[in-house]
């Protein structure tokens, strides 16, 4: 992968207490992908492609300190990337996309003594042309921060947003493409982007120094979601895998949080139990709830320590896979020991210790048509110990930056995933 990358960050001050945050990003992206299948005595399926897309971007913000507790902020940003994608092999095809986002918002902050808040809102579009076919959408969009310290005790933050995800365009691909014997796949060029909504609640007290509880809720639900399709109606009958929106993904979740501290707060003790409340509608409906938790104990004996933690296995329903709709992980152990001083910060860590396995992941996916399960194996699901040291050198003072605008990391690959 050649991915050359030119990036550009620019502040003015216009005075009167107006700031301006420019951004600027060129990219181009060179990807090439290589797939050879050999099933039991058939024709061998190879599949070859590559991908040259550039992708350009300018973001704009503009904030205006009205006096210490009022902020107002103008944000805007346009967006394109150009793929051109060539398949070769089994599989003969050429495709191009054409995409441009674009988006603006306006936000307020206010702080006060025991109050912050911020709301920003705004729209956010795009238009993607995939070999003559286009489609376009515009959202509204809104996120709201806000927390309010009744005293030194007791605190109550709230968040909410409502926001897009833009649909990879390797999902929106119209190539056919041979996976194995059974199995050909496609991605289709009408797919909408996905609403979502989430809001978040958390208490936190402080009844005194040595302890600490919090507890917090959660929901978000994400609409019409991308879901893989399988119907028989591949070349020659077989299976084939395209991607349609059907139904939505739903979590709410509700959890405390203890620290406490004892003997002198050499002993440092944690728990964070959390349950989740699941639930799919559309073609793969489906309810799941769980229990997670999480605990971990250190103790410090002037400049050594110890610590042991331990987490329950993730798992849980999928928001967005084009493979899976259930996944479970692996639980995680670890034993820690370590030395530090000012400068400085020697460990050795004994990792799932009694674990001989690789397996780190296992997912499925049924329907009418078609059943898949996948196994995820990762060395860190593994029995390992792990030596650390580190040595911090001291450059002058520290300086700390927020409030920029932030850039796109990578257009991504249009190849069909």
């Amino acid at each position: 992968m050649i991915y050359p990358t030119w990036t550009g960050n620019f502040y003015f001050d216009l005075g009167r207490n107006f700031q301006l945050n420019a951004v600027t990003k060129l990219q181009y992206q060179k990807t090439k992908s290589k797939s050879l299948y050999q099933g039991a005595g058939e024709t061998a399926i190879n599949t070859n492609a590559s991908d040259e897309a550039a992708m350009g971007q300018i973001m704009l913000q503009v904030n205006k300190a009205i006096n210490e507790r009022n902020v107002i902020d103008l944000q805007g940003y346009y967006i394109f990337n150009n793929d051109k994608v060539i398949y070769s092999g089994s599989t003969v095809s050429t495709e191009r996309f054409h995409q441009l986002a674009y988006g603006a918002m306006a936000g307020y902050t206010f702080q006060a003594d025991k109050f912050y808040g911020r709301f920003e809102g705004g729209l956010i579009g795009e238009r993607n042309e995939i070999n003559g076919t286009c489609m376009s959408d515009v959202v509204p969009l809104f996120n709201l921060d806000t927390q309010y310290a009744f005293n030194q005790k007791h605190s109550l933050n709230l968040t909410a947003s409502y926001n897009s995800n833009f649909v990879d365009q390797s999902d929106k691909t119209p190539t056919v493409i041979q996976e194995n014997e059974l199995l050909y796949k496609t991605g289709n060029p009408e797919l909408k982007n996905t609403r979502w909504s989430s809001v978040d609640l958390q208490y936190t007290w402080l009844p005194n120094n040595p302890y600490q509880l919090s507890a917090s809720g959660g929901w978000s639900r994400y609409f019409d979601r991308p879901v893989p399709l399988f119907t028989p109606t591949g070349p020659d009958g077989m299976m084939l895998r395209s991607v349609i929106n059907s139904g939505d993904c739903q979590n709410f979740d509700i959890g405390v949080s203890f620290t406490g501290r004892f003997f002198n707060r050499s002993l440092v003790l944690q728990i964070q139990p959390r349950m989740w409340f699941s639930k799919l509608t559309g073609i793969y409906s489906d309810t799941y709830n769980y229990l997670m938790v999480s605990t971990s104990a250190t103790y410090y004996l002037k400049s050594f320590y110890a610590s042991l933690y331990y987490s329950t296995a993730d798992r849980g329903l999928m928001q967005y896979s084009l493979h899976d709709t259930f996944y479970r992980g692996k639980s995680s152990y670890q034993l820690k020991v370590g030395w530090r001083n000012k400068n400085w910060n020697i460990s050795v860590s004994a990792v799932n210790i009694f674990r001989k396995n690789w397996v780190d992941q296992t997912s499925s996916l049924t329907s009418k048509y078609f059943d898949q399960y996948n196994t995820v194996y990762n060395s860190s699901s593994h029995q390992f110990v792990n030596i650390t040291a580190s040595y911090t050198f001291g450059f002058g003072k520290k300086i700390q930056r927020g409030n920029e605008v932030q850039t796109v990391s990578s257009s991504g690959s249009a190849i069909m995933k």
